[in-house]
């Protein structure tokens, strides 16, 4: 388990948020009813991290294994439009933000 899974359970986050901030880098080997949400995380993190945004400072995060976007029922042209537009989204997120 780690330090962010066992804060989350100490504050009584839901189940399916402790799932996925404890298995979001290693998806592939979550087997419980929250897959969904595990996937979106790490493929959110994976994103955030290739484009230069991480909690850590660290930018290397690796692309999750290819069932985690078959998963989300996302082929390879759906993610190639969602990289296409990761950079405005970030940028007008930011924006916001900064309101």
């Amino acid at each position: 388990m780690d330090l962010g899974a066992f804060i989350a359970r100490q504050t009584n986050f839901p189940e399916s948020v402790i799932d996925a901030i404890e298995y979001h880098h290693e998806p592939k080997n979550y087997t419980g009813p929250h897959s969904d949400l595990v996937n979106i995380v790490a493929t959110a993190n994976y994103m955030a991290s290739r484009e230069g945004m991480s909690s850590l400072g660290v930018h290397n995060v690796a692309p999750p294994p290819d069932v985690v976007y078959a998963g989300l029922g996302l082929q390879a042209t759906q993610l190639a439009e969602i990289w296409d537009e990761l950079g405005l989204a970030l940028s007008t997120a930011n924006a916001l933000a900064d309101m």
